[in-house]
């Protein structure tokens, strides 16, 4: 019932840790599909250890086209009817996960969360996960996601396929999760694809099945900090980046009158966006050489104002 999609580039040595746990007996995937987005280390000697499993199924990019990219070409070939997002550096619970899906299940609902851990260098930090474990003292689970965007994680998140939102981009690319559009508003910073498509698309599931998201409170997968994450604070809070992605979000989803409304009957939540933010804005480092924030600041005084005037 479950299929796990991994885009995967020269990342042979955690790759190899990671297929034992997900081809495991006790594994609650159906599927495993790598996408091998033109390594050039010894990934492919290492899952052709394990191609002969049933479970595993390999798709190679030769020229590398990107993470993004590499992922949606891999959710074409999902057959399951849930599936789940993992990148080759995170980990997780079989047994959680196992319990996260039973509970998505049993709830019938369109996506199921999780709580999860940050590892670096063997030190844990556990994530708070305000947003769902106060999700009580807002209306929605929209403004819940819209106030707590640190708590989506695709190794602790799964999906059911059939109710996910749907763009069209071309033949090669047709009924894809992501707004991929967003990926155009951050190309002129150099610094990679849109990094909350994740956020995006938890915002987007949240709007169209208001009751229908479930909750794990249990952490049960762990992202581990590895040496040259696109994600890291250098790449992604310190430039800005971080605060003009949440700003563009901020933008696309009030501009709509019925996401203005719902904010303006709860002003806790309207509060905590505007807290959310202005932290974002408050980690960015002027001095950082690679910086285009002087591109970000329009945008980020644009969502400020609109919150102002909420």
């Amino acid at each position: 019932m479950l299929s796990i999609i991994i885009p995967t580039k020269n990342r042979a040595k955690l790759l190899e840790a990671l297929l034992p746990l997900l081809l495991s007996d006790d594994s609650p995937a159906e599927k495993i599909l790598i996408g091998d987005d033109g390594s050039s280390d010894h990934t492919q000697e290492v899952i052709n250890r394990h191609i002969k499993n049933k479970k595993l199924m390999l798709i190679t990019n030769p020229i590398s086209i990107g993470g993004v990219a590499t992922v949606c070409k891999l959710l074409q070939h999902v057959n399951t009817k849930y599936f789940m997002f993992m990148s080759d550096d995170d980990y997780f619970d079989n047994h959680l996960i196992k319990k996260l899906l039973n509970g998505v299940i049993s709830t019938d609902s369109v996506v199921g969360f999780g709580k999860y851990r940050i590892e670096n260098q063997g030190n844990f930090q556990d994530i708070i996960h305000p947003g769902w474990i106060q999700r009580a003292a807002y209306e929605s689970d929209f403004l819940s996601l819209l106030a707590h965007d640190h708590y989506i994680f695709g190794s602790a998140s799964i999906f059911q396929r059939s109710f996910l939102p749907q763009y069209t981009y071309g033949t090669h690319l047709e009924s894809v999760p992501f707004d991929l559009g967003l990926n155009n508003l951050v190309q002129f910073d150099t610094l990679g694809d849109f990094r909350a498509l994740d956020w995006d698309l938890a915002l987007n599931v949240a709007l169209q099945f208001p009751k229908r998201i479930y909750f794990l409170d249990e952490y049960v997968a762990t992202f581990r900090k590895v040496d040259g994450q696109l994600s890291s604070d250098e790449n992604y809070q310190f430039t800005g980046r971080s605060a003009f992605e949440m700003s563009l979000l901020l933008l696309k989803y009030l501009s709509k009158h019925e996401s203005r409304t719902l904010l303006k009957k709860n002003p806790s939540a309207l509060e905590q966006i505007i807290i959310l933010l202005n932290h974002k804005i408050n980690q960015i480092k002027p001095d950082r050489s690679h910086t285009f924030l002087e591109d970000y600041l329009p945008v980020i005084s644009a969502a400020s104002a609109l919150l102002g005037h909420l």
